[in-house]
């Protein structure tokens, strides 16, 4: 087996393999024995018809339906032979065979770039600065409350003016304190809504 190697860029080889016919014959052997199992000749029972005669009707099918898996083989050998380290999976891209001749092939593959490191030390990099807004914080803080939130069965309560439909009260007539702003009145009608569900939303 010969194996070349050329150089296309920086990240890009190619390997072209040509496989002599004695390289071919173990892989082509191989592939006889495996087809034969499977196929029939009449006269013979199926899986012993003589080699012989599966080359001669299906020797041209059988040799060109098993390079590919040829070609896999032989570029394994040639990343082990010639200590390559390619990357990722590579490229078949061409493949030349004529029955009784030699095997040629040619497998693109890529390899990790060359990185060298240039001078850093004293660059001076700007730090972007964010001050976080209490809008920001409160915001965080619902994100979070809906995010731990649990559910509940609710608690019954003996009276219909809980302390949920106080407030709720208090909050469609506007005698709600003032320092109560909208976002907890939101939640107060949405806690009492899911009581009157049977159910109570945890914050």
């Amino acid at each position: 087996m010969e194996v070349t190697i050329q150089s296309l860029s920086e990240v890009s080889r190619e390997v072209e393999i040509t496989a002599t016919t004695e390289d071919l014959a173990p892989h082509f052997d191989k592939a006889y024995q495996e087809h034969r199992k499977k196929i029939e000749i009449r006269g013979f029972r199926k899986g012993k018809a003589p080699l012989d005669i599966i080359k001669k009707l299906y020797g041209d099918l059988i040799e060109n339906e098993s390079l590919n898996e040829i070609a896999t083989e032989m570029y394994r050998k040639a990343v082990k032979e010639k200590e390559l380290k390619p990357i990722g999976e590579p490229v078949l891209i061409d493949m030349d065979y004529k029955r009784g001749e030699s095997f040629r092939c040619k497998i693109q593959y890529d390899i990790r770039p060359t990185i060298t490191v240039k001078q850093y030390k004293g660059i001076e990099v700007e730090k972007s600065i964010h001050a976080v807004t209490d809008n920001e914080i409160e915001k965080e803080i619902i994100r979070l409350q809906r995010v731990n939130a649990i559910m509940e069965e609710a608690v019954e309560t003996s009276g219909l003016r809980t302390m949920e439909g106080v407030r709720l009260e208090e909050a469609v007539s506007g005698t709600l304190n003032a320092s109560v702003d909208r976002m907890s009145i939101f939640y107060i009608i949405k806690k009492f809504l899911i009581k009157i569900n049977c159910f109570l939303f945890i914050i």
